[in-house]
């Protein structure tokens, strides 16, 4: 799929940044089945398969895709003004216990996106990132994600029920389950109880193939062992590794992924593979890139806004400069940024210069 769609909601651990590694590795199938579905990233990045399906156990997350499915988006009728915490705020402690429509969307994206340390909100106060609900659905992710999720079962049911329904020599399973020592903070449906010795007993049975992605562990290694296993590195933006890993390895962690077939063949598998592999850690590396500096801009926005609201309150004159700094990063950040596509663009160089925030990017 050339241009993978991103997911419409946060979860921690999506594999967004994963999607080219794993889709090289899927091997041909006319089911394909997400045990473990979260946000979906992997299937938004994939062409559909004959039958499609998404299973989680949380059922916040499978009420989303079907609320997606059920709606419609209709951009006129939504608050233009949610770019910063005060107004996200303020909108969410009225419409964060939301049931249903777009609104309900909506309140589910502030809860997953717009927290401290991607930990979802619980308290409707604990609004800290100024990230837009509706930024990328205007960009026309809803309807393409809509248009996708059309026909695609939607399973809210433990993952070894989902594998005796939809089990078959032609499925397909991708299996990202809670890593060890996830947090509860997380809200996932299983957590830091998971049980991998059933999981494994589990995936010994499945007649199709699978592709497991998981975190990289003396326990994980050995009780995985029977299957085949390769090793990632996965670039995060936040460098929460481990303290002791050397200076240049910060940004990296270790991962696994485990198949129940041999790889060799596919484009992911071939050896060697190392200039593809190379390829896709370096797009990998720029998606990240990309994300943290579009944080950086959101973040800018934020404060120069917050800087606003003061005055505002304060009975002071809006300051001139602030608003045109806030339309410069709001037209870098809408316009001239980042797309959410892959299509290549000629190189080029954007520089915006405000208070305190200078941004440079080459498009490659």
């Amino acid at each position: 799929m050339n241009n993978p769609l991103r997911p419409l909601f946060c979860r921690q651990g999506n594999k967004y940044l994963l999607r080219r590694e794993i889709n090289a590795l899927i091997p041909p199938h006319k089911t394909y089945v997400e045990l473990f579905a979260g946000s979906g990233a992997v299937f938004l990045s994939k062409d559909k398969a004959e039958k499609n399906v998404l299973n989680d156990l949380d059922s916040s997350v499978t009420k989303f895709y079907n609320t997606v499915k059920r709606i419609t988006f209709d951009e006129k009728t939504q608050d233009p003004n949610l770019k910063s915490v005060f107004a996200i705020k303020k909108w969410y402690k009225k419409n964060h216990q939301s049931k249903s429509g777009l609104n309900y969307l909506m309140a589910e994206k502030i809860r997953t996106c717009n927290g401290f340390n991607a930990v979802p909100i619980k308290n409707p106060n604990n609004v800290y990132q100024p990230h837009n609900p509706v930024g990328r659905i205007n960009k026309g992710q809803f309807q393409k994600i809509k248009d996708k999720l059309k026909d695609v079962v939607i399973s809210n049911a433990d993952y070894e029920v989902a594998v005796k329904k939809y089990d078959s020599p032609s499925t397909f399973f991708f299996v990202d389950p809670p890593y060890e020592e996830t947090r509860k903070s997380f809200d996932y449906a299983e957590d830091t109880d998971f049980n991998f010795e059933r999981l494994n007993d589990v995936l010994k049975r499945i007649r199709g193939k699978f592709l497991m992605t998981i975190n990289d562990s003396p326990r994980i290694r050995k009780l995985f062992g029977h299957f085949h296993i390769k090793p990632v590195k996965v670039y995060t933006a936040w460098g929460n590794c481990k303290p002791n890993q050397p200076k240049r390895e910060k940004a990296y962690r270790n991962e696994l992924f485990i198949m129940n077939y041999n790889p060799t063949g596919l484009k992911g598998g071939k050896a060697p593979l190392k200039q593809w592999a190379e390829e896709a850690r370096m797009k990998r590396d720029e998606d990240a890139e990309q994300d943290r500096i579009e944080d950086e801009v959101e973040g800018e926005i934020q404060r120069l806004m917050n800087e606003m609201e003061d005055d505002e309150e304060n009975n002071e004159p809006i300051n001139e400069q602030d608003m045109n700094e806030i339309n410069e990063l709001m037209d870098f950040f809408n316009n001239d940024g980042f797309s959410d596509n892959d299509s290549d663009t000629d190189p080029n160089e954007i520089v915006l210069q405000g208070r305190g925030l200078f941004i440079e990017r080459r498009f490659l």
